[in-house]
């Protein structure tokens, strides 16, 4: 005969722990019924009226749909062995997810999961039993890892697309690296053309999206008379080896 409570007893309690597998049934007015099976240790009791189960990505999110029209839920146990007994639990669901301030302090109930996205609080208004006589028995045996091991994969890859996506960032933001034409003058307070001397850039390369950028390299003080323009030629020839201090730094593709 089934029998009905106000809140979870010990037994009950004890029972719904003992459980490796559960079953959630949501649904709206106009909606199809959706019932889903749940294992990986996902379930908390929090107390006699309220628990609490980590839902973690897969190929659908109709629960978390239902709930936000219609927050009703029914959550089922059954005995695979033992005594037979099939146990359910109805009450009205809300749903938390990461990026709210609820789910640090709800979080450190579970074990934490590869892909975990939402966590569903249930505050119960009746616990239910029934016999459970037609319920075959089944034997545990593990915790299947797929999931685990997608969620983490799909993780990795999400990964290292951001830190591609901010490198792409950094380069496209990456400044102008200015250069001093050989023509005897100095870009405004960076040298003096009375001295003598031009400014001399700095050897650098920024690894940047699979590009490497190469500033133009640094050449030798040059004579400003014009007397000494087939030197200041000659020596940058033999210094810069790929144009003129003047000409714009190059990009080339990285090996």
């Amino acid at each position: 005969m089934g029998k009905q409570f106000e809140s979870m007893s010990e037994a009950h309690r004890s029972f719904i722990a003992a459980q490796k597998i559960y079953f959630v049934g949501t649904a709206t007015a106009d909606s199809r019924v959706n019932i889903s099976p749940k294992g990986m240790d996902s379930l908390r009791i929090l107390d006699a009226h309220r628990v609490a189960w980590l839902n973690v990505t897969g190929s659908g999110n109709e629960t978390a749909a239902h709930v936000q029209r219609a927050p009703r839920m029914t959550l089922m146990f059954c005995a695979f062995e033992g005594a037979p007994m099939i146990l359910r639990l109805y009450g009205q669901a809300r749903v938390i997810h990461p990026d709210e301030a609820d789910w640090p302090a709800h979080y450190a109930h579970f074990t934490p999961q590869p892909g975990a996205r939402q966590i569903f609080v249930l505050d119960v208004d009746l616990v239910q039993t029934s016999c459970g006589m037609s319920v075959p028995f089944f034997d545990y045996q593990g915790e299947r890892e797929q999931l685990s091991d997608w969620a983490r994969k799909k993780a990795k890859t999400a990964s290292a697309s951001t830190g591609k996506r901010r490198t792409s960032a950094a380069a496209m933001a990456c400044p102008r690296i200015s250069s001093t034409r050989s023509t005897g003058r100095s870009p405004p307070g960076t040298g003096s053309a009375r001295s003598g001397t031009t400014p001399h850039y700095r050897r650098t390369a920024h690894t940047l999206s699979g590009f490497v950028w190469r500033p133009t390299p640094p050449h030798r003080t040059l004579p400003q008379s014009r007397t000494g323009l087939a030197s200041a030629r000659s020596i940058l020839k033999k210094s810069a080896g790929r144009g003129s201090p003047g000409s714009r730094s190059t990009v080339h593709r990285a090996r």
